[in-house]
């Protein structure tokens, strides 16, 4: 189960619903965005539940669009991957129980 879609990408890169010129490209990025976030959150000891997280999909996304935009535009796709590691970050951050006897 992919954890976003085309559509939200799509919105993400600010193309048209009804542009399909991209739509190739963002579903072969689909499975890399995932496995990104997937390692990531692993990293943390943490697993992507069922139903996804908005936050999850949200960054999955972002993750996606960078790897579309940085073809074309490297430096202005870094935008959407500080946004996609902030966003996976808070879930992470907010899913991590403390430490037992920490202050």
């Amino acid at each position: 189960m992919a954890y976003t879609t085309v559509a939200a990408v799509k919105k993400i890169l600010q193309t048209a619903e009804s542009d399909t010129s991209l739509d190739a490209e963002i579903t072969d990025a689909l499975p890399t965005g995932d496995a990104y976030v997937f390692n990531l959150l692993k990293a943390d000891g943490l697993a992507v539940p069922t139903p996804v997280p908005q936050s999850v999909s949200d960054a999955a996304a972002h993750f996606d669009a960078w790897m579309v935009r940085r073809r074309r535009d490297p430096t202005g796709a870094e935008a959407f991957y500080v946004e996609a590691t902030r966003l996976l970050e808070a879930y992470a951050k907010a899913e991590i129980e403390p430490y037992v006897g920490s202050a």
